[in-house]
This record gives structure tokens, sequence and C-alpha cells, in this order.
């Protein structure tokens, strides 16, 4: 019996190169392949794959957002990451996220091969070369350093009074994953209206205020005041 496979990356060559290893191995059988982490959450629903190997770099949502939303339903794929991330920052978020399995793309095809088979036995497997990434110390971050880029594109885009459907339409996205990016960024800030949004933009400099003396503060008052409907 064949183990299915969804594979999640937004490179094709890349994508098809992984399909010919895994159905040359004869244990496997690549039954989609998407470049978005919005279709990989709908096909993994629709067709119920054993394995679902994907990127952290996605668009719409990251790899780690499509771990997260897949760990709570059930009967959730077994999921190994296979990224070129070299942010130890991100590459723990992800782990937080629990994959079962989780490969570099610095490492060989063997290597990946080789974490295949404790993943299919219910093990979880980590990569040499990740646990290095991970091991090197890094900087604390907070603040508006700490957001993705798009979160920050929304973030500005929030301040300067921006729609949903405004936002998707400059970042190519559905309204709803732009909603989806709200509550995330409100829950990651500790936000809950789009003053408070206002707020930590102005607090992290996102916001261009001239020499910031206490006076210009009265200019974010009016958007303060229209930002008070709920989002």
């Amino acid at each position: 019996m064949t183990e299915t496979v969804i594979s999640v990356d937004e490179q094709v060559s890349f994508r098809q190169m992984l399909a010919f290893m895994l159905e040359h191995d004869g244990r496997y059988e690549v039954v989609a392949e998407v470049s978005s982490g919005i279709d990989a959450l709908r096909l993994c629903r629709q067709l119920k794959p054993h394995f679902l190997i994907l990127d952290l770099a996605l668009s719409e949502l990251s790899g780690a957002e499509v771990l997260r939303t897949m760990r709570n339903e059930f009967p959730a794929p077994r999921s190994i990451v296979y990224t070129a991330v070299t942010s130890g920052h991100l590459l723990q978020t992800a782990l937080q996220e629990r994959p079962h399995g989780f490969v570099h793309k610095k490492d060989s095809l063997a290597t990946f091969q080789e974490a295949l088979r404790p993943v299919e036995a219910g093990c979880s497997h980590v990569t040499a070369y990740t646990t290095s990434i991970l091991d090197e110390p890094r900087a604390p971050q907070s603040g508006a350093s700490s957001l993705t880029p798009r979160k920050r594109a929304i973030v500005e885009m929030i301040t300067e009074g921006y729609s949903n459907k405004e936002m998707g339409a400059r970042l190519s996205i559905a309204p709803k994953t732009v909603e989806y990016h709200r509550v995330r960024l409100m829950e990651k800030i500790g936000s809950r209206d789009v003053a408070g949004v206002i707020r930590y933009a102005y607090v992290n400099d996102m916001i261009s205020v001239p020499g910031r003396e206490e006076s210009c503060i009265g200019s974010l008052r009016p958007l303060v005041e229209l930002s008070q409907s709920p989002w």
C-alpha cells in the first residue's frame, strides 16, 4: 500500500523534483502539489493524505500557520517541514507547532529520505543541520522587528485606513485571508482594536511623525477616533 503525499512549496521545480524522488521510491504517491498555504489546508481536508511535506515560506499562510491549523484537526497528516529558512527564530516558531519531521534544504536528498522512515513509523526526526541552526546564539526579537513583512504591511495599511478588501487587493489575497492575518496580528501585539494597532505602530516607529514631539500626538487623534469601530 502506497502512502499518499501532498507537497507544498512555492518553487515548481522543487515540487517536481520531490515528486519524482518520492514516486521513484515506490512507497509514496504524490496526490497534489501546491504553492499556497490555504490550498494546502483545503486539499488536506479533501484528500486526507498520509504525509504533508511543506516549506515555511508560503503565500497567504506560512508553513507554521498551516501546521498550527492542521494540528487541531483529526485525522491530520504526518507533517515534514522541508525548508531553506535559516532564521533560528522562524525555525523555532515552526518547531513549536510540533511537525513530525524537520529537514533543511541544505541537507542531502539521502538525509531527507532517511527522515521519512522514523516519521512514517510514528516517531519525530530533526536533522543535524537544522539542529545546528537552532543552537546558534541569537538576539531576542521584540517590537516591530518580530513581525513578518506581511504583518508589517498590514499594520501600515491599518494606520492608513485601508479596508480588508483594499488590503487584499494590494497584497493579492482574499479579504477573508486579510481578516485572518489581522486577528493573528492583534493577538501577537496584544491589541484589541484598531486604535491599539495605531498606538503600537507609533511606539515602534512605524508611523512617521515629524520630530515625535508630544504635541505631534494630536495628529494621530483623528485616526484613533476613526478606528473605534470594530474590526
